[in-house]
């Protein structure tokens, strides 16, 4: 049905949007998805879904320093879309999860945090949310897991050197 009226109406960006999440569940393979949401922000760049849905495959990917370029380098509804009069808690949502997880990736945790209460007040069982929630922790516990790494490495340098210092000392 959503393929009939895509055809029929192809330069309506909702359409292509409902596709894409109706195509991510009906077991197309990771590539024909990511071909699919590429070609569809190719198509409608300036489409606040498609950026979002673009962005979170350059995450999944890995690419992000492509991030920000999608989203011209704005951090801001408001920015990015200035002559935009009204935005309704969906699109909050999508943008705000999608850069959680970016600024997420870049260990910017300030920030995420108060992204991740914004999203908490619009939508706290939304997957999206779920998802930005989930990208956080790991990202968190990941860059904890590498300070007490690298505070451990230290500690054994310094002690090895203090060893060595000592015996050649002798």
């Amino acid at each position: 049905m959503v393929n009939a009226l895509r055809e029929k109406y192809p330069d309506f960006p909702p359409l292509s949007n409902w596709f894409i999440v109706a195509s991510g569940v009906t077991g197309l393979s990771e590539e024909e998805l990511g071909d699919l949401i590429e070609n569809e922000y190719k198509k409608f760049p300036t489409y606040l879904y498609s950026r979002c849905n673009y962005a979170k495959l350059l995450l999944y990917r890995g690419e992000y320093e492509k991030v920000p370029e999608v989203f011209d380098n704005k951090y801001n509804l408001i920015d990015l879309y200035p002559d935009q009069d009204t935005f309704y808690a969906g699109d909050f949502v999508a943008f705000f999860s999608v850069l959680t997880q970016y600024l997420s990736y870049k260990h910017d945790f300030d920030i995420v945090e108060k992204y991740l209460d914004i999203l908490e007040e619009l939508a706290p069982n939304h997957p999206d949310v779920q998802d930005a929630h989930e990208v956080y922790f790991l990202e968190l516990f990941n860059a904890l897991q590498t300070h007490v790494s690298s505070k451990g490495k230290e500690k054994m340098v310094t002690k090895k050197v203090r060893n060595q210092k000592t015996v050649k000392s002798r």
